[in-house]
């Protein structure tokens, strides 16, 4: 499957940004992407991006009832539409990519208490000096 562009977004709290593109997606494409992913929608939706009037296919990052990303697969570069095998296969891969998106989070979260741990470690070793 051939795409003019990919582009994974990730939502953390109530902000959704661009964590990846592969492809030619200018600036006004990549945020009408982050607009029309910003409903964090849990069905697939397939529909022209606003900006550009290009067909693109949404998918959803879901895991349980949470959704923790989107990932955006704009037209096909043949021009054929997406088939509903295209989609079935998205969707079986949605979830693992969900999980990734899910595990790269709580690693960051995992590294930035350490740090802070680290901090308050140094801090406790230096009162007792």
């Amino acid at each position: 499957m051939n795409l003019e562009f990919v582009v994974l977004l990730v939502h953390e709290g109530t902000t959704t940004h661009v964590q990846g593109v592969a492809g030619s997606a200018n600036p006004a494409t990549l945020q009408a992407v982050i607009e029309a992913a910003g409903g964090r929608s849990r069905d697939l939706h397939f529909g022209p991006i606003p900006d550009d009037g290009h067909p693109a296919l949404l998918i959803p990052l879901h895991l349980g009832e949470a959704v923790v990303g989107c990932l955006c697969l704009g037209p096909k570069i043949s021009g054929e539409p997406f088939r509903s095998v295209d989609r079935d296969l998205l969707s079986t891969l949605s979830g693992h990519l969900a999980a990734l998106v899910q595990n790269a989070q709580l690693t960051d979260d995992l590294r930035l208490k350490v740090r802070t741990l680290d901090v308050l470690n140094d801090r406790l070793e230096g009162a007792h000096e």
